[in-house]
């Protein structure tokens, strides 16, 4: 009886194993040259590979993580549309039950902000704090740069606020019920003896 659980078991461990290691090599490159073929031809890679944050599959040498090299259908040589490769990795980076998401999560356009090889800046960033967010959201960038008076939790960055992907609350807010809507901020602003009506 042993030997009929032992078995099946012992075969599907196997199987896993070298499904793994297939998926892992799916181009059967010879030994030792996974990454490297890669950058034989993609020598400007070998500075890029110098940046203090390397995306991890391209730290590994897993280029066919996303790049088909033979052939494709996408622009360069991506093995699929450039958002479903993110998400193969990142599926959960909005969560399920997310009022606002970000218009370039949306749309599949990670790299408007993230580097998808390396970068100088911490999570593969093609800027660094404001001035990422301030390349798109020009109008609150120049607001903020013509203010007389600045806001600290702007100043520290606008991720002290905001969710950079997707939020529970509106407009990508950290926190739900914030920003405050208009009424509230009114209702605020009224001492409470006038506010009763």
């Amino acid at each position: 009886m042993r030997h009929k659980i032992v078995l099946p078991l012992f075969g599907l461990a196997a199987l896993s194993v070298a499904s793994l290691a297939l998926s892992q090599d799916q181009f059967r490159l010879k030994p030792g040259a996974k990454g490297k073929v890669c950058l034989s031809c993609h020598t400007e890679f070998q500075e890029k590979m110098k940046l203090p944050f390397v995306h991890t599959p391209v730290k590994a040498g897993n280029c066919a993580d996303c790049h088909n090299p033979h052939t494709s259908d996408h622009e360069k040589f991506l093995a699929e549309d450039a958002g479903k490769i993110c998400l193969k990795c990142h599926g959960g980076i909005v969560p399920g039950k997310a009022k606002s998401v970000h218009k370039s999560v949306v749309e599949g356009n990670c790299v408007k902000c993230h580097d998808p090889h390396a970068s100088k800046y911490r999570n593969n960033l093609a800027l660094d704090g404001n001035a990422l967010c301030f390349s798109c959201h020009k109008g609150i960038a120049e607001s903020v740069k013509g203010s007389k008076f600045g806001h600290k939790p702007v100043e520290k960055g606008c991720l002290t606020c905001h969710a950079a992907h997707a939020s529970a609350g509106p407009r990508t807010s950290s926190r739900p019920g914030f920003p405050p809507s208009a009424s509230d901020v009114t209702r605020r602003a009224v001492p409470p003896s006038r506010n009763s009506t």
